[in-house]
Order: C-alpha cells, then sequence, then structure tokens
C-alpha cells in the first residue's frame, strides 16, 4: 500500500536510492582516492558512497574500476572525493553554482539549465570502448535511457546512468534450507505465506521489516499492481502532457481528477479494501515480530537484521547487494509473489510489477569543465557504460544501463520482464499530502490499532488532501479542480 507518493519510476527509485545511501552516515567529506601518479590529467569524481559506510573509498570494486581505466589511459589519473550521505545534495548544489564542484558529480543536483555540460554530441558519436559502437546513446537499453528520455527540460541530456536500480526481496539460502524451504514455493503469494509459516515454527523470523515507509510501500506497489489495475484504467483520462487522452503509467492529473470529481472514493471501492486486506495479510504472516518498534536503517528493511542473518528475507535494492559480500551466507532474490484469484478475488493472476529505472548511479559533469579535463571526464564516463564495468556491477548488484551488459547472477530474478515493467497503478491510488510524505500511513492498520473502515478513512481525507495541492501546485484549471 503507499506508504509513498509515487510520481513516477524515477521519483520511487530515488526514494529507493536513499535507503541504499542510508547504509552508513557518512560524517565528513574525505581525501580523494585514485589510481595513477597524478600526472598527465588528473580529474576528481564526487558523490556518496551508494554500497558500504566506507568514507575513503566506493569499495575495492569500484577502486580496481578505476585502476583498470587508468591502465587504459595512462595519461588520465581519476580520484574519488566520497561526501557525506546527509550533505551531498546541497554542497554539490553549492559548489556548481561557485563553479568550484569537481569534474564529475553526482547528478542528483538541484542545477540550473546550463550548469551542466549537454553531452548530447558526445552521445551521438560511437563510445570508443564498445566495439561496433553505432553511438553512444545507441549502446544503452533504450527502455530505460534514450535520446527523448535522457532530456531535461531545456532539451539537453547532461549525465549517463552507470546503472539501473530497482528493488526486491533477499533471501538467505542457508536459513531456508535449514528450514526446508524450497525457493521455488516463494513464486506465489499462497507458497510465501506458507514459507514465513514453516519458518516461525522454527523459530526463524521471515522478513525484515521495521517501522518506515519501504516495507509497506514496496509491497504494496506489488500488491496494487495486480489488484488495482482495472481502478488504474478505469480513471486513466489524461496524458503525461496533461491533456486529454491516456497514459502508461495512470497520471498525478488524472488521479487528482477522480478524487475531486467524486469518482473515487477509497472507502467505497471493494478492490481497494481488498488490496489492503492482501497487505495486511503478509505483514501479519511475514514481517519479522516488534516489527513496529525497530527504526528503519541501512540498506536493508529492518535494519541490520538480514544481513546480520537473523531473519529468512529482507527488501533491499540491487545496490544492496554491496553490504552482503562478506557476511559469510548464500543469498540471492525474488520478486514480490504471484497473487492468485484464490489468494483475492481482485487479483488479475498475473505476476507482479514494480519497474527499473535509472535512479541508481549518474554522474554529469558541470559545463565550466573545459579542454583536456572535459575529454578525460567524458572518457571516464564512456568507460562505466561499456563493457569494462562488468566486474564492478558484478560485485555492487548493478544492473547494467547497457543493452547487452550481464546483469549479476543474484539479480537475474528482479530483471524479468513483468517485475522490470513499471506498473499502470504505480503513481495511486493512495496519495500523501507533503506533510505525510515520509510517514507510512498503512501503520496504524498493519498493526491492528486502525479497523480497515478507519484506515480507508483516513487515506481518502489524505487523497484529498494531496489533490488539492497538486492543484494549486500545477495551476490546474478544468471544472472539477475547483471542487
Amino acid at each position: 500500500m503507499p506508504a509513498i507518493s509515487k510520481p513516477s519510476t524515477a521519483k520511487i527509485l530515488a526514494i529507493a536510492l536513499s535507503s541504499a545511501l542510508a547504509a552508513g552516515a557518512l560524517a565528513a567529506c574525505t581525501p580523494s582516492s585514485g589510481s595513477g601518479s597524478g600526472s598527465g590529467t588528473v580529474i576528481t569524481l564526487s558523490g556518496p558512497n551508494q554500497w558500504t559506510s566506507d568514507t575513503r573509498t566506493f569499495g575495492k570494486a569500484w577502486d580496481q574500476l578505476i585502476a583498470d581505466f587508468h591502465q587504459a589511459n595512462p595519461d588520465i589519473t581519476v580520484k574519488t572525493n566520497v561526501l557525506p550521505l546527509s550533505t551531498f545534495r546541497d554542497a554539490l548544489t553549492t559548489q556548481l553554482t561557485a563553479g568550484t564542484a569537481s569534474e564529475l558529480i553526482f547528478n542528483q543536483v538541484a542545477g540550473k539549465p546550463g550548469q551542466l555540460l549537454d553531452l548530447t554530441p558526445y552521445l551521438q558519436k560511437p563510445n570508443p570502448y564498445v566495439e561496433g559502437s553505432k553511438s553512444w546513446i545507441s549502446d544503452f537499453n533504450q527502455t530505460y535511457y534514450n535520446a527523448a528520455t535522457s532530456k531535461d527540460s531545456a532539451g539537453a541530456t547532461t549525465w549517463v546512468p552507470f546503472n539501473l536500480i530497482t528493488v526486491g526481496i533477499y533471501y538467505n539460502s542457508d536459513l531456508l534450507a535449514k528450514a526446508g524451504v524450497d525457493v521455488a514455493q516463494l513464486a506465489t503469494f499462497g507458497g510465501f505465506v506458507k514459507a514465513c509459516q514453516t519458518l516461525k515454527s522454527q523459530g526463524i523470523e521471515p522478513v525484515a521489516t521495521d517501522n518506515g515507509v519501504l516495507a509497506p510501500g514496496w509491497a504494496g506497489t506489488a500488491i496494487n499492481s495486480t489488484l488495482l489495475t482495472g481502478v488504474a484504467q478505469k480513471y486513466n483520462v489524461y496524458d503525461t502532457s496533461g491533456k486529454a487522452g491516456t497514459a502508461t503509467i495512470t497520471t498525478p492529473k488524472s488521479w487528482a481528477k477522480a478524487i475531486l470529481s467524486g469518482e473515487l472514493k477509497l472507502t467505497e471501492e471493494p478492490s481497494v479494501a481488498g488490496a489492503a486486506t492482501t497487505l495486511k495479510q503478509w505483514t501479519d504472516a511475514c514481517a519479522s515480530k516488534n516489527w513496529s518498534g525497530v527504526q528503519a536503517q541501512g540498506a536493508f528493511s529492518g535494519g541490520i537484521a538480514f544481513p546480520g542473518g537473523k531473519t529468512a528475507f529482507a527488501w533491499g535494492t540491487n545496490l544492496s547487494a554491496s553490504e552482503l559480500a562478506d557476511k559469510g551466507f548464500k543469498y540471492g532474490t525474488v520478486t514480490f509473489p504471484t497473487i492468485a484469484k484464490t489468494d483475492s478475488p481482485y487479483a488479475s493472476g498475473a505476476p507482479a510489477q514494480f519497474g527499473i529505472g535509472t535512479g541508481g548511479t549518474s554522474y554529469s559533469i558541470p559545463a565550466y569543465v573545459e579542454g583536456a579535463k572535459r575529454d578525460a571526464a567524458v572518457k571516464f564516463l564512456q568507460f562505466v557504460t561499456s563493457k569494462k564495468s562488468t566486474d564492478w556491477l558484478a560485485a555492487t548488484g548493478g544492473i547494467p544501463s547497457i543493452a547487452d551488459g550481464q546483469i549479476p547472477a543474484a539479480m537475474k530474478n528482479l530483471a524479468t520482464p513483468a517485475w522490470s515493467t513499471s506498473p499502470i497503478t504505480l503513481n495511486g491510488p493512495f496519495k500523501s499530502p507533503t506533510a505525510k510524505s515520509a510517514q507510512s500511513p498503512t501503520s496504524g492498520f498493519l498493526i491492528g490499532s486502525k479497523t480497515l473502515p478507519e484506515y480507508l478513512s483516513q487515506a481518502q481525507q489524505d487523497n484529498e488532501q494531496w489533490a488539492k495541492e497538486q492543484v494549486s501546485i500545477n495551476k490546474w484549471t478544468e471544472e472539477w479542480s475547483s471542487k
């Protein structure tokens, strides 16, 4: 259920990224690490550590990638500057404005049009590190990054993705084997719930869960994708430009119209109640005990429980895999299980969907970087977005952003056609007003302090408040917008 507001795949994955970044609290900027003697052209890459709590480097695999680049380009030295998680956005934005940011910067920065280099001329030419490349832009997986979708409001392409990001459910192979649970049974909702019951009966906690917004939000996204498709289709009346029409994912404007016109009332839609009930059934059966008292922290749901070998499952992004490198147990990933009509009369019976996006690791070049440093920065971006980065992606759980990249074995289940597709329900139907965007609206219902009618009544109020906010922000003037 919608513990987080989801205006787009990029937004939900940006939130997912925030969870992955929380693996460590980076306290201060650290000395740069790099490869080479520093002779020739020296450039620095600045950004947060998305994989571990190390404040000096992005990890051994990253250091090796830097070394490989230097070996291929002996005249270029790349240094890595790890920035604090809590302040990296503000720091890079300030530096960018002042003209002091490094040659390569993490792209989640509040830059203004013209502050970042337009990479279009480079993207139209072959990537020198890709054999047979016709153009750098065409080497990418066109579903997620292409000449049209990569542009900003000014029509410029100012960033390239090193990887793609999604979320999934990690499992501890050793604990499942100990309990006699076959991974195959996790494919269905009924089978997964039964697995949770088996684990509990043997004293093993199932899904590591906390009181944050991500675990219920991600589970809710998956549940909504199969139970609420019909609702999303019914109110899909505006395209992505805001004009009358339809969109692949029902737009916020379509949801706002349905809410303010009174067409959609959560308290009166049976399938909405069905989705909420299914989420509670999942939580009751599979959430770790006392989850409502556990603070969200680290790269996985439930904090350190899963990487500590204390639970059989946990939600995490594909980038969370780095936290398991030295934990001493085998792991794998699965998507949310398929909900059958026998589990819920509102289920479509189709596999759950979530979406893959480019909200993982992406970098830009400030527009003021020129000459040899600009050329070196572009070369590094090209090197990382080629098969030269295969080992780094494998070590960090990265899903390749390039079309023919090799997906790490442990992540292949998260790149299935169904799970990697953003559902039409991604933007709704549950919405949170700004004041509640960091809260989990389902928590009271899930722990039993609110009844289903009470929860849906509050959710309807939240929807109406959210819709009115959107009208004000977007300055919509249709007749329904004044209701």
